[in-house]
């Protein structure tokens, strides 16, 4: 079969080392998941409903990091549990990585990372995942073709002051002028831009995320798509600002990483998690 021959390719790592690699992962993603919904939901802790504080509860026990290791065995089925619940509860307004999340949750439940067979396929199935997100991503902006003359991206500068200050740099002053104009309104625009190195920074987007996801595939090329695709998360979120994607982008991420990269960043993810949900709290006082 074709994955019985990739696997051994894309998780070819010592047995001890994809233990550690999935474990420290696992910490890592359901501190992610967990650590989202608490953030979100606590400014409106007081209006939540039954199947809603069910959810925060089961968030709140894979957040707690100094749990992780009692919780260990059942960890991965609590992930798939809660990634299940959250997205059967948000549908149809599910965010694109509450499904990533539900998508990592089954290898994570599913296989024995003690296990030397389960788990490089429990370690493959991650890496492929990741690879099939990244590429299609990059493939549906080349079939949609709104990024070769920049035109999503100029409606964002039109939209949002965070892709303002992002653009800013490459782009003259006169059009994000002009774009900032544009209200959100049928007849808008024209949401296009003459600037040559706004343009290049379109078309990199999308010819990064077909490309950069292919050469993780391969060990020789691996190194130069894992710094490439930390910089290309990087500029996004320096525009989008989508912090909770680009957190838990970066966790996956680092499954490709030379070394366990997860374990050594976990102390940087709880600091995030922890300012997040200290951040949202504040807004709830405020409110009240």
């Amino acid at each position: 079969m074709f994955l019985e021959r990739v696997m051994p390719r894309i998780a070819s790592e010592e047995a001890e080392d994809r233990t550690r690699r999935l474990r420290s992962f696992q910490a890592a993603a359901a501190l992610a998941l967990g650590g989202e919904w608490l953030a979100r939901s606590t400014p409106r802790i007081g209006d939540l409903n039954a199947k809603e504080y069910l959810l925060y509860a089961g968030a709140f026990l894979l957040a707690l990091p100094f749990l992780h290791r009692r919780l260990a065995a059942f960890r991965g089925l609590m992930i798939l549990l809660f990634a299940t619940g959250h997205v059967a509860l948000t549908f149809p307004q599910s965010a694109n990585h509450a499904w990533l999340g539900l998508l990592i949750a089954i290898p994570l439940a599913l296989f024995r990372f003690d296990n030397e067979e389960e788990s490089r396929w429990a370690l493959g199935s991650l890496r492929i995942a990741f690879v099939v997100c990244i590429f299609y991503t990059g493939f549906q902006k080349l079939l949609h073709g709104y990024y070769f003359q920049g035109e999503v991206l100029a409606f964002y500068v039109s939209q949002r002051e965070s892709y303002r200050t992002a653009f800013s740099l490459i782009m003259p002053a006169a059009e994000i002028e002009r774009l900032a104009s544009y209200r959100y309104a049928v007849g808008a625009g024209p949401f296009t831009s003459s600037s040559p190195l706004f343009l290049i920074a379109s078309n990199a987007s999308w010819i990064g995320e077909i490309i950069l996801p292919i050469m993780l595939l391969f060990r020789r090329t691996r190194l130069i798509a894992f710094i490439g695709l930390i910089a290309l998360i990087v500029a996004i979120e320096v525009a989008a600002r989508e912090l909770y994607f680009g957190a838990f982008f970066l966790m996956i991420l680092f499954l490709f990483a030379p070394s366990d990269w997860n374990r050594k960043a976990l102390p940087g993810f709880i600091a995030f998690y922890v300012l997040a949900l200290a951040n949202e709290y504040l807004k709830w006082v405020e409110m009240y």
